[in-house]
């Protein structure tokens, strides 16, 4: 069945699997969320640029409580209510969402949505829609989709006939979705001031200390193995060490790879500062007896800087207002100058995963101002600071800053292309005849203008594209000449850098 309805009377649904879990949610956590994660923006421009929904883009509802709630569709929804009701968009997003044209709002007022029976039947197509769909979840959503079917009485088996995926697969998901909620949640009751949501979390650097295998006195063992981790009949974690251990070792875990960051995702058990002498302690004792000698041969000493946090014992403790430089614990070890090495998952938040190893060159003029840039972004996105009690990382204590650095790496990229496809000279020429410098709209448009020689791969124009369609140069320029009103934040800089310009800084260092 389907009718015919205004989006803004369509209810956005705050168990949909794409939301994972957001702390306190509401309507307007959610819409928040899209805009920050989902890439709604973008798609809102989509939709003004196209004049209404592609044929196809069906939304799909249910009938809950005489509303209609959203089970398929959530972004478009979201996207249409941006272009609709300007109130209805996040501060921080104002600028990326357009003003919608005529043609496009007498289209979108009115719009024809699917109403599936229950909320069973539109779950199973958004399983086999985005699992292995056209719109994937993210790996969390993902996790979270089968966890919750599991929940509501599905079986592993039910839920592998329906979506073609293994059931080895889905029992791991719903496992480790499990445990990193219930990790989660512990750890927020003994430190209250930790308040992230788990959708802002580095998951693959949590859950890969678990998968690991770590070096011993009897061989190479699964992390699992050494933890005795087993689960019960609701795929719970569970572990045979000694009462409290378990807890206390995944509280180190989640410590140093969600709160602060300081163990990644190449890491295993026993680079998590703490976890070998709490084993060794315990288990030692047990394996020999408490009035036996020791082990002769003992676990390996990982070499690694211990960064786990500690209280000052002696001295006033500084206010918790003002941001302290972190010292302890102290940054991990600084990186190579260049960034990290190119591979692993994709940028998280801002500029963590940059990389221009063997590409720039320090020695290269024409590469030295995006160096300088690139240099400063990559530390201010991963060190930190130390700020009531809990660790941020640099550029959200310091967003108008970092989003002046951000612009400068941007327009140094842009001449930098420019110059390696011989289109810089005859556009500066016309500039140094009368001692001035162009403004970065005219080098944006210059490039815009001779893209396919400017920009040669199409994942390079693409990103331009969106980058001038969401108008985030126009925000970064506001960012530095009128900061009362056009002022970067955190997730401002986030949505900039994963709406394309990230990946065109990156794409135009790959080509060089």
């Amino acid at each position: 069945m389907s009718i015919l309805v205004n989006p803004l009377d369509l209810i956005l649904d705050l168990e949909n699997p794409r939301f994972v879990r957001i702390d306190g949610g509401d309507l307007s956590a959610i819409r928040k969320y899209m805009a920050t994660f989902e890439d709604v923006c973008s798609l809102a421009n989509d939709i003004n640029n196209n004049n209404g929904l592609l044929l196809g883009e069906r939304i799909v509802v249910i009938q809950e409580n005489g509303q209609y709630l959203v089970m398929e569709g959530n972004r478009r929804t979201c996207a249409l209510q941006f272009l609709l009701d300007r109130n209805l968009i996040p501060n921080g997003f104002q600028h990326r969402i357009p003003t919608v044209n005529p043609e496009t709002l007498r289209h979108i007022g009115q719009i024809d949505v699917d109403v599936a029976p229950d909320r069973d039947y539109a779950v199973n197509l958004m399983g086999k829609r985005h699992i292995t769909g056209v719109k994937r979840w993210k790996p969390l959503a993902k996790k979270r989709f089968f966890a919750g079917m599991f929940i509501r009485g599905n079986t592993i088996n039910d839920l592998s006939s329906i979506t073609g995926i293994s059931s080895s697969e889905i029992r791991k998901d719903i496992r480790d979705y499990k445990f990193l909620l219930s990790a989660s949640r512990q750890y927020k009751v003994a430190h209250p001031e930790f308040n992230e949501d788990i959708i802002s979390y580095e998951i693959s650097r949590f859950l890969r200390i678990f998968d690991s295998k770590q070096q011993t006195r009897e061989g190479l063992q699964a992390a699992r193995e050494i933890l005795k981790i087993r689960y019960d009949d609701r795929e719970d974690t569970l572990s045979d060490l000694p009462t409290g251990l378990f807890e206390q070792i995944v509280e180190l875990v989640f410590q140093t790879t969600i709160v602060d960051g300081t163990v990644t995702t190449r890491r295993t058990l026993f680079d998590v500062p703490g976890v070998e002498s709490l084993l060794e302690t315990e288990l030692g004792n047990l394996i020999n007896g408490p009035n036996s000698e020791p082990p002769t041969t003992p676990f390996p000493t990982p070499q690694i800087l211990d960064t786990t946090p500690r209280k000052p014992s002696h001295g006033t403790i500084p206010p918790t207002n003002v941001p302290t430089p972190m010292t302890t614990p102290p940054p991990s070890p600084q990186p190579m100058p260049g960034g990290p090495t190119p591979g692993g998952d994709p940028p998280p938040t801002f500029f963590e995963h940059i990389s221009w190893h063997g590409k720039l060159d320090p020695a290269n003029q024409d590469h030295v101002g995006l160096i300088v840039a690139l240099n400063e972004l990559y530390n201010m996105s991963t060190n930190t600071f130390k700020v009531a009690g809990r660790y941020e990382k640099i550029y959200s204590q310091f967003p108008v800053g970092a989003g002046m650095l951000f612009r400068t790496a941007y327009e140094q990229a842009l001449k930098l292309q420019l110059k390696k496809t011989g289109l810089w000279d005859s556009f500066i020429a016309p500039f140094l005849k009368s001692n001035s410098f162009p403004m970065l709209s005219k080098i944006e448009s210059h490039t815009q203008t001779n893209a396919s020689v400017a920009l040669p791969k199409s994942d390079m124009r693409s990103a331009l594209s969106r980058i001038i369609r969401a108008a985030q140069r126009e925000f970064l320029n506001g960012n530095i000449h009128d900061p009362g009103i056009f002022r970067a934040t955190p997730a401002t800089l986030e949505g900039i850098a994963s709406g394309g310009m990230f990946t065109l800084i990156q794409l135009i260092i790959d080509d060089l």
